[in-house]
């Protein structure tokens, strides 16, 4: 499951669809997953985008492709450990 900041469209399984916006710098792209519903959604500067992908179960792992001229390339995680941007409970 993926988000390409570049085109906005979303991939799984080598297969993508259009979904939000590109990415511009210092946007904020998060990442919701609701493992008892199956959902996954994204949002860009805390508005949810909305779900796109159903069925999502098991175990995952994050990791992040940083590419292109940005020097040096900065990237900035939260898995909880500060409020998050958008309330995935709200």
């Amino acid at each position: 499951y993926a988000y390409h900041s570049d085109s906005g469209e979303v991939f799984h399984r080598g297969y993508g669809d259009e979904y939000g916006p590109q990415l511009r710098t210092n946007d904020t792209l998060g990442m919701l997953w609701d493992a008892q519903a199956g959902t996954l959604q994204f949002t860009v500067n805390g508005e949810a985008l909305g779900v796109c992908f159903n069925g999502v179960h098991g175990t995952f792992y994050p990791v992040v492709w940083l590419q292109g001229d940005v020097r040096p390339p900065m990237l900035r995680s939260n898995f909880g450990q500060r409020p998050f941007r958008c309330d995935p409970f709200g």
